[in-house]
């Protein structure tokens, strides 16, 4: 859907030049590299600076500018360098994959949320091994795919979370990646970030939109499993642990969908902004400890208190600004079809 109120990157104006987003992707992956070599050289200090910094911080990236993330991300580099340099293959991925990546992404993003608690919380040369295969896989996908199809829009993990978070931006950043567009994905976020997530709510194909609320309704609960799991417990109790509170967020929603009549995105869009709320009241202490380990300065507990309540309340606008953009997207699709329907009587 393309109009004055879902503009494509096609009609954006570019207001960053192309070698400035190069400069900063070049100091992205070359931060991303050196982390990595920390994490064997220093491994205590770039652990503080992964989980303790980098980590929270993201979320709120791609809560408040999703585009900035998408085009200086340095997986998204490394996985545009056979396109840009020119010795890609660029296939179309195969039907399965396109219908189940969202699945495989949304499973590759519990197992490592999971694979976290249980393991590379405290293992830098786990962080630097788990870092250097997502680098491998991004790196293959661009090698074998066309556009971002073998990668970013598909099978990385944290693709689910950017298009979740990301549906109401405060700000837009265009796309500078794909020139020219080889439109490599159906309802890919890089080509219209507006209207992306609800364009795969109002698909055609029911899954589009099942998967997507699965995974909103579950996020919750993989967030409070996260944070509130006994600590030193097994493989399999911890497991456990995580498989109830997500069953119990998926119940939860379940519940709201059977009592109250609503449009396809008002759960999902409730479940993101519970599950951003939850996730930086428990980990703002974290991030506070962290910074002020590495600024040798601590932050004061009031801070941390401060920044849950300005959290909380960010929500609110942008949950209805979401259901504000879902209306607004139902009506110009109506009005669309309408002018469709007029042209070929």
């Amino acid at each position: 859907m393309a109009s004055a109120s879902f503009p494509t990157y096609l009609g954006m104006q570019s207001r960053v030049p192309t070698w400035l987003w190069d400069g900063l992707r070049a100091v992205a992956l070359g931060a991303a590299l050196g982390i990595c070599s920390r994490l064997l050289a220093e491994p205590n200090r770039a652990l503080l600076i992964v989980w303790g910094v980098l980590v929270p911080l993201l979320p709120l990236v791609f809560f408040l500018v999703p585009g900035f993330w998408r085009n200086v991300c340095p997986f998204a580099t490394v996985n545009q360098l056979p396109r840009h340099l020119g010795f890609g293959r660029r296939l179309t991925p195969p039907r399965w994959l396109r219908e189940y990546s969202f699945v495989i992404s949304v499973v590759l993003l519990a197992f490592a949320v999971l694979g976290r608690r249980l393991f590379f919380q405290d293992s830098a040369l786990g962080v630097a091994v788990l870092l250097g295969g997502l680098f491998l896989a991004a790196f293959v996908g661009g090698l074998l795919f066309r556009g971002k199809s073998g990668w970013c829009g598909t099978l990385c993990p944290l693709a689910p979370v950017e298009r979740l978070y990301g549906q109401v931006p405060l700000r837009v950043v265009r796309n500078s990646h794909c020139a020219p567009c080889t439109a490599c994905m159906k309802n890919c976020y890089d080509f219209n970030p507006r209207a992306a997530y609800l364009a795969d709510m109002y698909d055609k194909n029911p899954h589009h939109a099942q998967q997507r609320q699965f995974f909103a309704s579950a996020f919750p609960g993989l967030i409070l499993a996260f944070y509130t799991s006994p600590e030193g417990t097994g493989v399999v109790e911890t497991a456990l642990d995580f498989g109830l509170c997500i069953a119990v967020s998926l119940a939860a929603s379940a519940l709201l969908y059977a009592l109250l009549h609503v449009t396809p995105n008002k759960i999902p869009a409730f479940s993101a902004a519970l599950a951003l709320s939850l996730y930086y009241w428990f980990t703002l202490p974290g991030l506070a400890d962290a910074i002020g380990k590495l600024v040798y300065a601590a932050i004061p507990e009031p801070v941390v208190w401060a920044a849950r309540a300005l959290v909380i309340a960010g929500c609110l606008p942008w949950l209805a600004a979401a259901y504000a953009r879902e209306r607004s997207f139902v009506s110009e699709r109506m009005a669309s079809r309408s002018r469709a329907a007029t042209s070929a009587s």
